[in-house]
Protein backbone atom coordinates (compact mmCIF):
# COMPACT_ATOMS: atom_id res chain seq x y z
CA UNK A 1 0.00 0.00 0.00
CA UNK A 2 1.34 3.46 -0.85
CA UNK A 3 2.28 5.84 1.94
CA UNK A 4 0.29 9.05 2.34
CA UNK A 5 1.79 11.78 0.17
CA UNK A 6 2.63 13.98 3.19
CA UNK A 7 5.01 11.37 4.68
CA UNK A 8 6.69 10.35 1.44
CA UNK A 9 10.21 11.49 0.66
CA UNK A 10 10.80 13.39 -2.60
CA UNK A 11 12.21 10.25 -4.23
CA UNK A 12 9.17 8.23 -3.14
CA UNK A 13 6.85 10.90 -4.58
CA UNK A 14 8.86 10.89 -7.82
CA UNK A 15 8.72 7.10 -8.07
CA UNK A 16 4.99 7.06 -7.34
CA UNK A 17 4.26 9.29 -10.37
CA UNK A 18 3.03 7.12 -13.22
CA UNK A 19 5.50 6.69 -16.08
CA UNK A 20 4.44 7.53 -19.61
CA UNK A 21 6.00 4.92 -21.89
CA UNK A 22 4.43 6.54 -24.96
CA UNK A 23 6.21 9.82 -24.20
CA UNK A 24 9.51 8.05 -23.56
CA UNK A 25 9.28 6.09 -26.79
CA UNK A 26 8.17 9.09 -28.87
CA UNK A 27 11.10 11.22 -27.68
CA UNK A 28 13.80 8.66 -28.44
CA UNK A 29 14.29 9.80 -32.04
CA UNK A 30 15.05 13.40 -32.99
CA UNK A 31 16.19 15.21 -36.13
CA UNK A 32 19.92 15.92 -36.27
CA UNK A 33 19.21 19.65 -36.42
CA UNK A 34 17.65 19.45 -32.95
CA UNK A 35 20.60 17.72 -31.30
CA UNK A 36 21.16 20.61 -28.88
CA UNK A 37 17.52 20.53 -27.79
CA UNK A 38 17.72 16.73 -27.49
CA UNK A 39 20.86 17.08 -25.37
CA UNK A 40 19.09 19.52 -23.08
CA UNK A 41 16.13 17.12 -22.68
CA UNK A 42 18.30 14.02 -22.22
CA UNK A 43 18.90 14.13 -18.44
CA UNK A 44 15.21 14.60 -17.61
CA UNK A 45 14.12 11.92 -20.02
CA UNK A 46 16.77 9.50 -18.74
CA UNK A 47 15.50 10.02 -15.19
CA UNK A 48 11.95 9.33 -16.37
CA UNK A 49 13.17 6.17 -18.09
CA UNK A 50 14.93 5.10 -14.90
CA UNK A 51 11.70 5.72 -12.96
CA UNK A 52 9.81 3.55 -15.42
CA UNK A 53 12.44 0.84 -14.96
CA UNK A 54 12.12 0.93 -11.16
CA UNK A 55 8.33 0.87 -11.36
CA UNK A 56 8.30 -2.14 -13.68
CA UNK A 57 10.84 -3.92 -11.49
CA UNK A 58 8.65 -3.34 -8.42
CA UNK A 59 5.54 -4.52 -10.23
CA UNK A 60 7.31 -7.67 -11.36
CA UNK A 61 8.52 -8.42 -7.83
CA UNK A 62 4.98 -7.85 -6.53
CA UNK A 63 3.49 -10.12 -9.19
CA UNK A 64 5.94 -12.90 -8.33
CA UNK A 65 5.24 -12.48 -4.59
CA UNK A 66 1.52 -12.69 -5.38
CA UNK A 67 2.14 -15.85 -7.43
CA UNK A 68 4.07 -17.44 -4.57
CA UNK A 69 1.32 -16.53 -2.09
CA UNK A 70 -1.40 -17.83 -4.38
CA UNK A 71 0.42 -21.12 -4.96
CA UNK A 72 0.94 -21.56 -1.20
CA UNK A 73 -2.72 -20.77 -0.42
CA UNK A 74 -3.98 -23.14 -3.09
CA UNK A 75 -1.60 -25.88 -1.88
CA UNK A 76 -2.93 -25.49 1.67
CA UNK A 77 -6.53 -25.58 0.47
CA UNK A 78 -5.78 -28.61 -1.71
CA UNK A 79 -4.19 -30.49 1.18
CA UNK A 80 -7.12 -29.64 3.44
CA UNK A 81 -9.59 -30.81 0.80
CA UNK A 82 -7.71 -34.10 0.31
CA UNK A 83 -7.55 -34.68 4.09
CA UNK A 84 -11.28 -33.96 4.49
CA UNK A 85 -12.07 -36.51 1.78
CA UNK A 86 -9.67 -39.03 3.32
CA UNK A 87 -7.53 -39.23 0.21
CA UNK A 88 -3.83 -39.94 0.20
CA UNK A 89 -1.70 -36.77 0.03
CA UNK A 90 1.40 -36.80 -2.15
CA UNK A 91 3.49 -33.84 -3.22
CA UNK A 92 2.98 -34.80 -6.85
CA UNK A 93 -0.81 -34.78 -6.44
CA UNK A 94 -0.78 -31.42 -4.66
CA UNK A 95 1.60 -29.94 -7.25
CA UNK A 96 -0.58 -31.20 -10.12
CA UNK A 97 -3.75 -29.74 -8.57
CA UNK A 98 -2.02 -26.44 -7.79
CA UNK A 99 -0.70 -26.21 -11.37
CA UNK A 100 -4.21 -26.36 -12.89
CA UNK A 101 -5.93 -24.07 -10.38
CA UNK A 102 -7.53 -21.00 -12.03
CA UNK A 103 -6.17 -18.55 -9.42
CA UNK A 104 -2.64 -19.89 -9.88
CA UNK A 105 -2.94 -19.71 -13.67
CA UNK A 106 -4.13 -16.09 -13.41
CA UNK A 107 -1.24 -15.23 -11.07
CA UNK A 108 1.22 -16.87 -13.49
CA UNK A 109 -0.23 -14.86 -16.36
CA UNK A 110 0.10 -11.64 -14.32
CA UNK A 111 3.71 -12.51 -13.43
CA UNK A 112 4.59 -13.14 -17.09
CA UNK A 113 3.01 -9.82 -18.08
CA UNK A 114 4.93 -8.03 -15.32
CA UNK A 115 8.15 -9.69 -16.52
CA UNK A 116 7.46 -8.42 -20.05
CA UNK A 117 6.91 -4.89 -18.78
CA UNK A 118 10.06 -5.12 -16.69
CA UNK A 119 12.03 -6.11 -19.80
CA UNK A 120 10.53 -3.13 -21.62
CA UNK A 121 11.65 -0.89 -18.74
CA UNK A 122 15.21 -2.25 -19.05
CA UNK A 123 15.18 -1.67 -22.80
CA UNK A 124 13.87 1.89 -22.46
CA UNK A 125 16.79 2.76 -20.17
CA UNK A 126 19.21 1.13 -22.61
CA UNK A 127 17.62 3.06 -25.50
CA UNK A 128 18.19 6.32 -23.63
CA UNK A 129 21.83 5.38 -23.14
CA UNK A 130 22.07 4.91 -26.92
CA UNK A 131 20.29 8.25 -27.43
CA UNK A 132 22.95 9.92 -25.24
CA UNK A 133 25.67 8.33 -27.38
CA UNK A 134 24.00 9.51 -30.59
CA UNK A 135 23.82 13.07 -29.24
CA UNK A 136 27.54 12.89 -28.43
CA UNK A 137 28.40 11.59 -31.91
CA UNK A 138 26.34 14.32 -33.60
CA UNK A 139 27.98 17.01 -31.44
CA UNK A 140 31.48 15.70 -32.22
CA UNK A 141 30.71 15.46 -35.94
CA UNK A 142 29.42 19.05 -35.93
CA UNK A 143 32.58 20.26 -34.25
CA UNK A 144 34.80 18.37 -36.70
CA UNK A 145 32.85 19.70 -39.68
CA UNK A 146 32.78 23.22 -38.27
CA UNK A 147 29.01 23.15 -38.03
CA UNK A 148 28.94 23.99 -34.38
CA UNK A 149 25.68 25.87 -33.79
CA UNK A 150 27.48 28.08 -31.28
CA UNK A 151 30.11 28.90 -33.90
CA UNK A 152 27.36 29.66 -36.42
CA UNK A 153 25.71 31.96 -33.89
CA UNK A 154 29.00 33.75 -33.21
CA UNK A 155 29.55 34.16 -36.98
CA UNK A 156 26.06 35.61 -37.31
CA UNK A 157 26.71 38.05 -34.44
CA UNK A 158 30.05 39.10 -35.98
CA UNK A 159 28.43 39.61 -39.39
CA UNK A 160 25.62 41.65 -37.81
CA UNK A 161 28.14 43.82 -35.91
CA UNK A 162 30.21 44.35 -39.05
CA UNK A 163 27.08 45.37 -40.96
CA UNK A 164 26.11 47.81 -38.23
CA UNK A 165 29.63 49.27 -38.17
CA UNK A 166 29.61 49.56 -41.97
CA UNK A 167 26.26 51.39 -41.88
CA UNK A 168 27.55 53.70 -39.15
CA UNK A 169 30.71 54.41 -41.17
CA UNK A 170 28.63 55.15 -44.30
CA UNK A 171 26.39 57.46 -42.28
CA UNK A 172 29.46 59.35 -40.96
CA UNK A 173 30.87 59.54 -44.47
CA UNK A 174 27.61 61.03 -45.75
CA UNK A 175 27.61 63.53 -42.89
CA UNK A 176 31.20 64.48 -43.63
CA UNK A 177 30.36 64.82 -47.32
CA UNK A 178 27.34 66.95 -46.48
CA UNK A 179 29.44 69.20 -44.22
CA UNK A 180 32.07 69.52 -46.95
CA UNK A 181 29.44 70.50 -49.50
CA UNK A 182 27.94 73.01 -47.03
CA UNK A 183 31.27 74.71 -46.40
CA UNK A 184 32.12 75.15 -50.05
Amino acid sequence: MAEPVATQSPIQRFLSEESDFDELISKLAFPQELAIKAAAEQPGLFIKAARARVQTMRRSAQAHANLDTTEADVALQTRAALVSRGEKITEATVAALVAIDAAVLDAQKAARAADSHEELGKLIVEAYRHRRDVIRVIAEANIIEGNNPYTDEMRFDQTRKLSEEARAAQAKRRQAAALEDATE
